[in-house]
């Protein structure tokens, strides 16, 4: 079957504003207010938030794990109507500087899971 990949590349503004767009729907976000969003050279914790804490009120830098950074993303895909299959495998790369979604969909991959479920497999 074929195997799509493709790479979505977030610049610093992009990726500030899936920061910031993700966390203000998150009525426990522990931030009042973020200020910078900066990238790491953690593979774990591959960004750095610059933020008011609601705990304390005062300015802190945190790092954000990279599946809460995946997750901003695809919410940020969702919001600018950037579709992405459901059945594809998401990863989130740093390259250059810059955040990375990176998608692979296997070509009748959804097909055959429906048909698998279908099937009560």
């Amino acid at each position: 079957m074929p195997v799509e990949t493709r790479y979505i590349r977030f610049t610093n503004p992009e990726l500030n504003s899936a920061i910031v767009d993700y966390f203000a729907r998150k009525p426990d976000s522990p931030y009042t207010e973020i200020l910078k969003v900066s990238t790491t050279k953690e593979l774990e914790n591959p960004v750095a938030v610059l933020a008011y804490r609601k705990d304390t009120g005062e300015k802190a830098t945190e790092t954000i794990s990279i599946s809460l950074v995946g997750a901003a993303l695809m919410l940020h895909c969702r919001i600018h109507d950037i579709r992405l299959p459901k059945g594809a495998k998401k990863s989130v790369e740093v390259q250059e500087g810059n955040v990375v979604l990176k998608v692979i969909f296997v070509s009748g991959q959804a097909a055959a899971n429906s048909q698998q479920s279908s099937l009560g497999n």
